[in-house]
């Protein structure tokens, strides 16, 4: 069978006229022959209705981001990726994202940094903690925060005191501001702990 019919079948010594040279065309319809019959195939009124695409009849990288709709690519579509990872990017430039460890993630933002009997620990939210052990005599001490190449507190919020030594060991915040701490405690204290918490300026 040809794959198309014509509008138009003249018979033996029929008069060809304008009319049914038109006809030809406009009332020629497609047979089933005409296509696979599988991806595609012809309705009854001789139109063409497309199947199922399969992944065998997509081109490679055939696909762009404004031919997925929004909202549907679920997490099941993204490979497997290893235990313990997240996705993102930490090279410092716009980057596709690639496979990254927590013990990373949760360190991220974290800057500590030891220095003299101090230690600072600046956190992701701002945050600043100061803490450390100084030696100590008499009832009183004022402690000054190193800030030479360290952070400096815009604000404190609290700080905690503890004495070490033999005897009594009363400790107290007498005092805090954002360059210097003073505690009191009794005079068989040897070292002060002590644990500021407070915000970047």
């Amino acid at each position: 069978m040809a794959g198309i019919t014509t509008g138009k079948s003249y018979s033996s010594g029929e008069q060809v006229t304008a009319a049914s040279l038109n006809l030809q065309i406009t009332g020629a319809k497609l047979n089933s022959d005409a296509v696979d019959g599988t991806k595609v195939t012809v309705t009854s009124a001789g139109q063409l209705n497309v199947g199922v695409i399969d992944a065998a009849n997509i081109g490679a990288n055939a696909v762009t981001t404004d031919k997925i709709l929004n909202s549907n690519v679920t997490k099941a579509k993204i490979e497997n990726i290893a235990d313990d990872r997240v996705l993102g990017n930490t090279s410092g430039g716009a980057a596709a994202p690639s496979e990254i460890a927590l013990t990373t993630v949760s360190a991220a933002g974290f800057t500590p940094t030891t220095y003299n009997t101090e230690e600072s620990i600046k956190l992701p939210n701002g945050l600043l903690i100061k803490h450390g052990r100084v030696s100590v005599s008499g009832t009183t001490h004022t402690h000054t925060f190193v800030t030479s190449g360290e952070t400096a507190f815009g604000t404190v919020f609290t700080a905690i005191v503890s004495g070490e030594g033999s005897g009594a060991l009363d400790c107290s915040v007498g005092s805090f501001s954002t360059t210097q701490l003073i505690a009191n405690f009794h005079d068989d204290v040897t070292h002060l702990n002590y644990f500021v918490i407070g915000k970047i300026a």
